[in-house]
């Protein structure tokens, strides 16, 4: 009852204050505190074997002054409780965003891993060219061949972006608050771009609520991810089902990270 009183006061709290930046930031401080509580109870109810990592704005900006990028403390927490500080490894990120804002893949190329990023967003492609050097790839990774309706939400703060998903997937809240612009993206499953002998570390996905559609155009026979980083953050605590999917995948889940990212394990 309560994650999902938090629900509904999210976008209507959202609507109501973005405009008035002070009492703004309050409102979503006083959100995500609660939304912590609720996770951290949820979790330790439903999941007592899953660690659940929340890292406070303090943490997290000394985090970024050491080199770490992630939103959340994702790469911090992968680089020191899951990776083990290995000096090579192979990454997937999928839903990769801008080179380095935000970014859960450049700390690992910065310890020396390779990887490939997939991002149907074409504002980012010349900076990563020019700042990073592992590729990225400006398709939409996907359950099937084709085409599909994109809408990219306008950066006012230059943060925006992020909001950016498939028309089936984008929150209309987001379209309304800070514009918009659709166009068509090609879409494609990663296996029309990897080998299936090809061994993944971690595969991440941050795709705006189109996991599953991912998922589907995964063939976990052949390609078989060590660890799993999916952001599921459509209600509070993650979806039960999404993670659920991934377990029956072959997978246990052992933490929530930052109130947004579920980290998985594949089992032997």
């Amino acid at each position: 009852m309560a994650e999902l009183m938090l629900e509904k006061l999210r976008p209507l709290g959202k609507r109501a204050l973005i405009n008035i930046p002070g009492v703004y930031g309050l409102g979503k401080s006083a959100y995500q505190a609660l939304k912590s509580n609720s996770e951290r109870l949820q979790i330790g109810r439903k999941h007592p074997a899953a660690a659940f990592v929340n890292y406070s704005p303090v943490k997290l900006a000394n985090l970024r002054s050491r080199g770490y990028s992630s939103q959340f403390g994702q790469d911090y927490y992968l680089w020191n409780h899951v990776l083990a500080h290995r000096p090579s490894g192979f990454y997937v990120e999928i839903g990769a965003n801008h080179p380095a804002l935000n970014s859960n893949s450049k700390f690992l190329e910065s310890r020396g891993w390779k990887g490939v990023s997939f991002e149907p967003l074409g504002t980012f492609q010349e900076e990563w060219s020019r700042t990073r050097a592992n590729p990225l790839l400006q398709v939409a990774i996907s359950s099937s061949a084709g085409e599909e309706d994109f809408v990219e939400i306008l950066a006012k703060e230059g943060w925006e972006h992020q909001l950016s998903a498939f028309a089936s997937h984008v929150r209309q809240e987001d379209v309304d608050m800070y514009g918009s612009k659709k166009y068509k993206v090609p879409t494609a499953p990663l296996a029309e771009h990897l080998t299936p002998e090809t061994h993944i570390d971690i595969l991440m996905i941050d795709v705006e609520g189109a996991e599953r559609s991912v998922l589907a155009g995964i063939d976990f026979g052949l390609i078989r991810p060590d660890h799993l980083l999916v952001e599921n953050n459509a209600i509070v605590g993650g979806d039960p089902q999404l993670r659920s999917l991934i377990v029956n995948l072959g997978y246990n889940f052992v933490a929530r990270l930052g109130l947004s990212d579920d980290l998985y394990r594949r089992r032997n």
